[in-house]
């Protein structure tokens, strides 16, 4: 059976007022220390939370750079390669290096 308040009144009244200053300037020191970490854990939540919301925003703009650089490139391409399909029939460039070449032999 867990005690009820009634008991620990009862408790509380029977020992000397110095133990009970003592037990009770115990229990507020240790308020005091579980408010300040709940609120530290609250303030570092909130900067992480501020962080994850700061780079997905970094990423979303990335994704739309790398998009239009995409949609770019896939036009330069196009007019690169209708110009050389005039001359001959080129091979679409497999890397950087075969793209940035293949600018060096046409006139853009």
């Amino acid at each position: 059976q867990s005690p009820t308040k009634d008991d620990f009144m009862s408790r509380i009244n029977a020992q000397p007022d110095d133990e009970v200053k003592v037990i009770v300037s115990r229990l507020l020191q240790e308020e005091d220390i579980l408010r300040r970490d709940q609120t530290e854990m609250t303030t570092n939540m909130g900067d992480k939370e501020m962080m994850i919301l700061l780079q997905q925003r970094k990423i979303a703009a990335l994704d739309d750079a790398n998009n239009r650089l995409i949609h770019e490139l896939s036009k330069l391409g196009e007019k690169v390669g209708h110009r050389n399909n005039k001359k001959t029939i080129q091979e679409t460039p497999k890397t950087v290096d075969e793209l940035l070449d293949s600018f060096n032999d046409t006139r853009v």
